[in-house]
């Protein structure tokens, strides 16, 4: 389970809602759907969610790994 600590009022309402969708269809849709001034807000929030699900299930590890392999076989 991710947990976000800091988020303002708003910002828990708007995960919240995030957490509802199920595609990256739902998810454009409900931004657009958001007053202009939690649009950043929601677009800072799925990236958050994002980074945080990945590092949860050990993927960004594998992804710096493999990142790390490629620079130093171009170098």
């Amino acid at each position: 389970m991710i947990t976000i600590q800091g988020l303002i009022e708003r910002q828990r309402a708007i995960a919240e809602l995030l957490w509802t969708c199920n595609s990256q269809e739902d998810l454009d849709t409900l931004v657009r759907a958001l007053p202009k001034d939690s649009r950043a807000d929601a677009q800072s929030l799925i990236t958050v969610i994002l980074q945080e699900s990945l590092e949860e299930d050990g993927h960004l590890d594998r992804y710096l790994e493999s990142a790390q392999e490629v620079i130093d076989r171009v170098r």
